[in-house]
């Protein structure tokens, strides 16, 4: 079965429905990352990186469910390449339709076509906020070009926030540009300090 955009509800997968919003739901994430998402409108994109066992999935979902807006979430799960930038597309098709199928023309990220990939990013229309989710994004970055992030982060409607959720792959550090769309959550933030234990 082909890997869709799925709408997300208390940490379950369900099936697209004609209703794109959901119930918000307490949060019960850390102090610190209810903080660095809270900042989220600031940038075009998110990448939340940290070591395997921190929690991110279920953080970032934590998080968007208390704010019941539409939300579109892609897990890679080291398929081909091919097949993952087309799932991709395929759940960004339910914000925009028309951009998804020119990205899919375009084809997997390559040094020779992250330009065309920022183009269609900045010509997305999103006409209610919007969350695209890619979770476990090192599959994709392993054979990716270093500048997709940059590219990913082009997107210029307010309303379209896309997140990445992604082992380290050493984002901050190893960036050859510097890029003020780009907003990243490292270890640090998914820690419960011992007030955020007490809330529970």
């Amino acid at each position: 079965m082909e890997n869709e955009g799925v709408l997300s509800r208390n940490g379950q997968d369900i099936a697209m429905q004609q209703n794109h919003t959901i119930a918000p739901t307490p949060c019960r994430d850390p102090a610190p990352l209810q903080g660095a998402l809270s900042r989220r409108p600031q940038y075009a994109l998110t990448v939340g990186e940290s070591a395997s066992g921190y929690g991110k999935t279920t953080a970032v979902r934590e998080y968007l469910d208390t704010l019941g807006q539409y939300t579109l979430w892609y897990t890679c799960y080291g398929e081909p390449p091919v097949k993952t930038w087309n799932g991709i597309c395929r759940t960004l098709s339910h914000i925009d339709s028309e951009a998804a199928r020119i990205l899919e023309r375009i084809g997997v990220p390559g040094d020779d076509n992250l330009s065309d990939i920022a183009d269609c990013l900045r010509a997305v229309h999103c006409d209610q906020e919007s969350w695209l989710v890619i979770d476990n994004f090192q599959y994709m970055q392993d054979s990716a070009p270093a500048l997709l992030v940059e590219a990913l982060s082009a997107r210029s409607s307010p309303l379209l926030h896309i997140v990445l959720i992604t082992q380290s792959i050493g984002y901050r550090k190893n960036r050859t540009v510097q890029n003020d769309r780009v907003y990243c959550i490292e270890n640090g933030d998914f820690f419960f300090r011992p007030e955020d234990i007490d809330v529970y």
